[in-house]
């Protein structure tokens, strides 16, 4: 039976894109009453990403979107501004990622909210935070990573540096948010006062350099450069090397039993010294030679089969297509079906999961406004003035 500690709780997702649904998703999978509330004539921009699924939405808003629904309001309307109040009223959870200022404007922003509802718990995720010097500067993950000295870490010495292939801190800003959400629950159901969280995606990748920052706060360390790290890259032991035919081996032989066997499988017993683990300069040049010549003499696949991955840290590199095949990735589930009025959906699981079965994907994404007119019924607001705001485009659904 599939766990579902959320069970109960609401959240109203006043969010687009990437982090904020991500969070979403992560407390819709594990059973929170998820409501999108979308803005009525476009909604959420990432439902016209290549590639679509059958009903025209897109994959990746699909996989963003699962366990929601939607109700299309116009918060500059009084009639969809009312409306949205009174889901506040019985929500727990308020997840925003405007500008700052934004909800100020609307009359929706936690002191609003919390004067009618005071056990609110609201979460404002932004770029720079709700105040400061940069609080209205436009931004992306990018210009978050940036400034937050990832960007600057992540490359070769002496090149320039080189922006990751995922969008680090719209998903770290996502996982956060949801750990601030689960925070403020509890201390919600503990004491009965809301909380308000001020989330920035720039504190949180500032927040993970613990392993760089101590180097600047003692004045007798030197910083390390680009590519000068061990998870950088900087020692022959803990590096990506080629293989024969293309494909890519990952190493991490840090501890030294690590490095003493590799060095024994690949041939190169000369390097199986504690001196050699971690060389610098020439000698770490010529060991990182001898590595990559030996690697390149057989394939991913060969080497695979050769090496014993319990004895020595050694994983392949995954292209986007292979991580599905990957046999861990297969047994951990981390692909599962979500079935749609046309088609069954391959999506990516959820990495939560309490346990139990790991069947977390409950509903298809909806519609823009899907849920609208069941949503609106649902609170105290009469019929006729529903019917109004269906007919001036304060709210809409699909069918309609």
């Amino acid at each position: 039976m599939t766990r579902l500690p959320l069970k109960g709780v609401r959240v109203l997702d006043l969010t687009r894109l990437l982090p904020g649904p991500y969070a979403t998703q992560l407390l819709g999978d594990l059973g929170a009453d998820v409501i999108k509330i979308e803005e009525p004539r476009m909604g959420d921009y990432y439902r016209e990403e290549e590639p679509k699924l059958a009903d025209g939405n897109s994959r990746i808003f699909a996989m963003l979107n699962r366990n929601k629904r939607s109700i299309a309001l116009d918060l500059k309307d009084e009639r969809g501004h009312e409306a949205f109040m009174q889901l506040a009223e019985t929500a727990d959870v308020i997840v925003e990622g405007f500008r700052p200022g934004v909800v100020g404007r609307l009359n929706i922003d936690y002191e609003s909210v919390k004067a009618r509802n005071e056990s609110i718990v609201y979460c404002s995720l932004s770029g720079y935070g709700q105040d400061g010097p940069y609080e209205q500067w436009a931004g992306h993950d990018v210009n978050y990573i940036g400034i937050g000295g990832l960007l600057h870490m992540t490359g070769e010495p002496g090149e320039d540096p080189v922006i990751p292939g995922i969008p680090v801190a719209d998903f770290a800003g996502g996982m956060m948010t949801t750990i601030g959400a689960m925070v403020g629950l509890r201390s919600a159901e503990a004491t009965g006062e809301g909380e308000y969280f001020d989330l920035a995606m720039t504190d949180i990748i500032v927040s993970w350099l613990t392993l760089y920052a101590p180097y600047v706060f003692d004045e007798t360390a030197s910083p390390p450069e680009r590519g000068g790290t061990m998870p950088a890259g900087k020692y022959p032991c803990y590096a990506v090397y080629a293989t024969a035919g293309g494909g890519h081996l990952t190493l991490g032989a840090m501890e030294y039993k690590f490095w003493e066997a590799t060095c024994e499988a690949l041939g190169l017993e000369e390097y199986a010294n504690p001196d050699d683990h971690f060389p610098e300069g020439k000698r770490s040049a010529e060991i990182r030679v001898a590595l990559a010549e030996a690697f390149a003499e057989r394939t991913r696949e060969e080497w695979l089969d050769r090496l014993d991955p319990e004895a020595i840290p050694v994983a392949p590199v995954n292209d986007v297509g292979e991580i599905w095949d990957d046999p861990q990735v297969r047994h951990r589930e981390m692909v599962t079906e979500m079935e749609t009025e046309d088609e069954s959906v391959p999506v990516i699981n959820t990495p939560i999961r309490p346990e139990g079965d790991h069947d977390y994907v409950r509903s298809e994404h909806p519609g823009l406004g899907e849920q609208s007119a069941e949503l609106l019924a649902e609170l105290d607001i009469d019929g006729e003035t529903i019917e109004s705001m269906f007919e001036d485009g304060v709210t809409t659904e699909p069918e309609r």
